[in-house]
Formats: C-alpha cells, structure tokens, sequence
C-alpha cells in the first residue's frame, strides 16, 4: 500500500510540475511578471466576478526614482555608487518585506536594476526572451 501511495505521489508531483510550468510560460509569453515585480513597480490583486487578477502596477512612491537611476546613468557624469547616493538622498528605499525592514537600495542592486531587461518591456522565463 506505501509503495502505491509513494508512486501516486510521485506522479501527482510531476504532473503538478509540468502544469505550473506550463502555466508559468503562457504567463511569460503574455508579458505577465513571474514572482515578485522589481522595484518601482508593485504586484497587484483585482477582483473581476469573482476571480484573482494578478497584475503588476507602477509604484508611485518609487517609479520616479527609477526613472531619474536611468536618466543619470544615461548622462555618464555618474558612477553607480554617485547615483545610490543621490537616490537614497531624495528618499529611495527598498520595499519591506517581512523580516527585512526598508533600507537604502545598494550598488549591486542598482547595478542589476540598470541591466534589467524588464524595464525595456522584456519578460526572460526559461532562457527566453517575451
């Protein structure tokens, strides 16, 4: 009877994978955000006859930050660490999460943020580019 059990299992787990993957590339070739949006954008929750819509909205709080990480990185007067400092001068902080409060957006994620390519409108999943 375990060894049914374990082998039922075993499927059940595959076939739930298989599902949520596919799921996850129909998403990703819509342009849908996989996970948690990158900062200056917040994901959203609406409700439309009774089913979850997720989506994902500009932060208003963050947007222009971002905007203004670009505009000056674009400029080339600026070093990363230049345009962390400004930011975080003008107010920029990360979200809070449950164990991390909010806090000054560091150089690597400044730098990882500049090389996003999803603030070109590009959504990566699997090695491929939506």
């Amino acid at each position: 009877m375990q060894g049914l059990l374990a082998a039922f299992n075993e499927y059940r787990s595959a076939k739930d994978g298989a599902d949520i993957s596919y799921k996850m590339g129909q998403k990703a070739k819509t342009g849908g955000t996989l996970g948690r949006a990158p900062i200056g954008y917040l994901n959203t929750i609406d409700r439309f006859d009774g089913r979850e819509i997720r989506a994902v909205g500009i932060d208003t709080e963050r947007a222009p930050f971002v905007k203004l990480a670009f505009e000056l990185y674009a400029s080339g007067d600026h070093t990363l660490e230049d345009i962390v400092d400004e930011l975080t001068d003008r107010g920029l902080t990360t979200r809070p999460t449950g164990p991390h409060p909010a806090g000054p957006v560091s150089i690597s994620k400044m730098s990882q943020l500049l090389k996003d390519r999803y603030y070109l409108g590009l959504v990566t999943y699997k090695s491929e580019i939506y």
